[in-house]
């Protein structure tokens, strides 16, 4: 018994200390613009990665996007939806599994904020 409250006050503790992660980079610079699509920002082009198991949606979902002038998904966050947990697994989906062909203004890639709905009637 003392061996293993030893290892849980001591042990455990030094372990999950000694991999610290790196912070991760900002998605969109502090001094970069993020646009609207709409007007002469022409739309960002999704490109779902084919391989990855959607989730279920069920209802309808309303999801916020933004993404970057590098077509990387910074944030997707539920704006409405008819099942709150589906809609909460599809935008972790979106974050963690798509892209995007950046969305363009005047040629040039820009980073980009706008909304995606997803509908499945059940």
């Amino acid at each position: 018994m003392r061996v293993f409250l030893i290892l849980l006050c001591f042990v455990l503790p030094v372990a999950a200390q000694a991999s610290p992660q790196a912070p991760k980079p900002p998605c969109i610079a502090a001094d970069e613009t993020v646009y609207k699509m709409g007007g002469d920002v022409k739309p960002a082009q999704p490109q779902p990665d084919k391989k990855a198991n959607a989730p279920d949606i069920r209802g309808s979902v309303t999801l916020e996007v933004l993404v970057n002038a590098e077509g990387q998904v910074c944030d997707a966050k539920v704006l409405n939806s008819t099942d709150r947990l589906s809609a909460e697994k599809t935008a972790k989906f979106i974050r963690e599994h798509w892209t995007f062909k950046p969305a363009t203004k005047e040629g040039k890639p820009v980073a980009v904020r706008f909304t995606m709905n997803f509908n499945n009637p059940r």
